[in-house]
C-alpha cells in the first residue's frame, strides 16, 4: 500500500483525469501503457484505478512485457 505523502492527493487527480477523456491505453515510444508506469513504480492504487477504468492489463511494452509482468512486489 502507497503511504507517501501526496499520494491520496495524487490519485485524487487521477480519477479526475479518469472522469475526463483520458486514453486509459494510450502508449508512449516503449509501448507502454499508464498501467506499465503505475506498475513499475508499485503505485498500486493507481494501478487499480487504471484498471477499473478500462486500462488493459495483456497489452505488451517492447520488451514483451504486461503490466502485471513489470508489478514491483515490495
Amino acid at each position: 500500500m502507497n503511504s507517501l505523502p501526496g499520494i491520496s492527493a495524487a490519485c485524487s487527480a487521477l480519477t479526475c483525469l479518469l472522469c475526463s477523456a483520458l486514453q486509459v491505453n494510450a502508449r508512449d515510444n516503449m509501448m507502454e501503457t499508464p498501467m506499465h508506469k503505475a506498475a513499475r513504480r508499485n503505485y498500486i492504487l493507481a494501478y487499480n484505478q487504471l484498471q477499473a477504468a478500462g486500462g488493459r492489463d495483456t497489452l505488451l511494452n517492447l520488451m514483451g512485457e504486461s503490466p502485471a509482468d513489470v508489478l514491483v512486489d515490495r
